[in-house]
């Protein structure tokens, strides 16, 4: 397939462009610049999502048999920090995109990808399945279910082939130190190779979360975007939960430091 991946120079976004092209997918990338390459692209576009116009030219030219819609602000901080600018890109600008594949592509499939956080705090040991719920608590998870809504409605609206992912917290190579894995792991190679005092700064440390491998993650979306069932919305996780101190034991374990 023709796949068009939105935030294609993000974190995600190069995985998923390779996990596509090594699949056999011609691989057009939609991202605000690309500073550096990404690799397994065939095609790299400067586009804003906010700009409606331009974003219908964009996708026109690509010819998309199936989107991976990516783009987005996508954490809880950015949300906090940016409350406009985050329902501006994760609701509007996916408005714009969908808009945009509906003229010009109306058969493409689409995969929205939102985040587990839409379903809010753990609600006990008993896992969530995708009909449980949205109760969203932060300006992030609310920006996100917002954006599911805006898919689903214009989706019916047009017809357009639309799924959305709910990833749980992913990481991997690459990914910013403004998470918390990467953060912890270049805490405590500071503290290895002697340039930072052996004091790790953290949050709470006895937060659960759930962690998945961005490249498990990526193919989840290619699997979904092959096979998926329109309509359908996917929880994507790693399926085991730990806690914030029982991940810097195993970081600090690997750095070797204490």
């Amino acid at each position: 397939m023709r796949v068009l991946v939105t935030g294609a120079a993000g974190f995600a976004g190069r995985y998923a462009a390779r996990e596509l092209h090594a699949h056999g997918h011609a691989v057009t990338g939609l991202d605000l610049a690309f500073d550096e390459p990404v690799a397994r692209l065939d095609r790299a576009l400067s586009g804003d999502l906010g700009d409606a116009d331009r974003l219908a030219e964009l996708v026109g030219d690509a010819a998309p048999e199936a989107c991976l819609h990516l783009a987005a602000l996508s954490s809880v901080p950015d949300g906090d920090a940016a409350p406009e600018r985050a329902f501006a890109v994760n609701v509007i600008g996916t408005d714009n995109l969908l808009a945009a594949l509906a003229r010009h592509a109306p058969a493409c499939r689409v995969l929205a990808v939102s985040t587990a956080h839409v379903y809010g705090r753990s609600r006990g040991d008993m896992p969530l399945n995708e009909n449980a719920p949205l109760l969203p608590d932060t300006v992030y998870a609310v920006s996100k279910a917002a954006m599911e809504l805006a898919a689903r409605g214009a989706a019916a609206r047009s017809g357009l082939p639309l799924l959305i992912a709910r990833p749980n917290n992913h990481t991997g190579p690459g990914q910013s130190a403004r998470f918390v894995v990467p953060a912890l792991v270049a805490q405590a190679a500071a503290i290895r190779d002697g340039t930072a005092e052996p004091v790790l700064r953290l949050g709470n440390l006895d937060s659960v979360r759930e962690f998945a491998d961005v490249r498990d993650v990526v193919r989840a979306y290619r699997l979904l975007l092959e096979a998926g069932r329109p309509g359908e919305a996917y929880n994507i996780g790693g399926g085991q939960r730990l806690t914030i101190r029982e991940l810097v034991q195993t970081v600090c374990r690997l750095a070797g430091v204490q």
